[in-house]
């Protein structure tokens, strides 16, 4: 088998397969990389709200996923918002792919929905209720509150990419392992803390390995049941210094 890299020089006839190597060379490195990950999110998608005139516009930062099979890359949208005091979810909506003579298209869409309205073909990038007046709040003071949905971004039904089988949002185990590093001694708590704090994503079947530490015993947990037994974790190892009486930590927030 040979391995051929294209050479440009002046005065060369630029052929197809040099062009075809350039198209495939990145799409394939990266397909490589995600090769046994889950369909979900890869990077990116912070929501923040650009106030305007007569409603508001959410502003979902670039971000990349992989869906059946291929990655991915979603430009920086606004999203047209106006509607108050309802349970609202953010969702990318996920059309069949098509092609014609010059290229294969998938159509992908960001849209506002009621909580419940996901598709197979969906990926959720947060929820939340935002009374009138209020702003959209992105940073927490816990674990527990990125379970606040009431004017903040609800961010624990996130759906990330992870070897296998979909994992919780980077940002919550981030919170989670810094709580870890602050108040326990325990080393299995230690360990985990530290890689929370330094990669980039958490698979399922690790943070399953950590609750079985915990518990005694390897319970395979949905996403919701993870979150939820980090959080009673963290308010356990909250307990005591550096937290007030409602279990939230002293000082910045975490982002």
């Amino acid at each position: 088998m040979d391995i051929i890299f294209p050479i440009f020089t002046t005065n060369r006839v630029l052929k197809r397969e040099s062009i075809e190597y350039l198209r495939d060379f990145p799409n394939d490195m990266v397909s490589l990389g995600y090769e046994t990950y889950s369909d979900g999110v890869l990077f990116g998608f912070s929501v923040s709200v650009d106030k305007g005139v007569d409603k508001k516009n959410l502003i979902v930062s670039k971000g990349a996923i992989k869906f059946e099979k291929r990655i991915y890359s979603i430009p920086q949208t606004l999203v047209s918002f106006s509607e108050y005091n309802r349970n609202l979810c953010l969702k990318l909506v996920i059309g069949d792919l098509f092609r014609n003579d010059d290229f294969e298209i998938r159509p992908i869409e960001h849209k506002l929905c009621e909580i419940g309205d996901i598709s197979k073909n969906d990926i959720e990038l947060g929820r939340f209720r935002l009374a009138k007046g209020a702003r959209l709040r992105c940073l927490y003071d816990s674990v527990a509150d990125f379970r606040t949905q009431e004017n903040t971004l609800d961010i624990t039904h996130v759906p990330y990419a992870g070897y296998g089988a979909q994992t919780l949002h980077p940002k919550i185990l981030k919170a989670f392992g810094e709580v870890l590093l602050q108040n326990s001694s325990d080393p299995v708590d230690l360990a985990f803390g530290f890689l929370c704090i330094n990669s980039s994503i958490i698979h399922k079947q690790t943070i399953e390995g950590y609750l079985a530490q915990k518990s005694g015993g390897y319970v395979e947990y949905s996403l919701d049941e993870i979150c939820d037994n980090l959080i009673m974790l963290s308010r356990k190892n909250a307990r005591g210094a550096g937290m007030n009486k409602h279990g939230k930590r002293r000082g910045p927030s975490i982002s």
